[in-house]
């Protein structure tokens, strides 16, 4: 019987079924103060509101994210990661928002601020 198992094992591995024992992905780390450099170049005459207000909504969604992420389905780690970067800036808004997105009804409230 073990012998069977580990053919089986060996047949997924090789049919590209490692996704089934892959590791789920990790927080990505973002560099909030150059993305919010960058979003504040888009209105010079709004500049420095929009780029206080983009780091507190950055470390906002941060905190929240990162302390539920363990609990998050992988599917959605692995829809949302790359939904939340755009070139080399990534924003943990916009992951939250998709998480948020993802979620069913009843689990929104968890990525909500109270």
């Amino acid at each position: 019987m073990r012998t069977a198992v580990g053919v089986w094992t060996l047949a997924l591995l090789a049919l590209g079924a490692p996704s089934a024992f892959a590791a789920p992905p990790a927080l990505p780390q973002y560099a909030i103060k150059e993305w919010c450099a960058f979003a504040a170049t888009l209105n010079k005459q709004e500049a420095k509101a929009i780029h206080e207000g983009c780091l507190s909504q950055e470390q906002k969604s941060y905190s929240l994210v990162k302390a539920r992420w363990d609990f998050l389905p992988d599917d959605i780690r692995r829809r949302c990661i790359p939904a939340s970067r755009r070139g080399h800036y990534g924003s943990y808004f916009v992951l939250r928002m998709c998480i948020w997105g993802e979620l069913p009804d009843e689990r929104k409230h968890e990525l909500v601020e109270r």
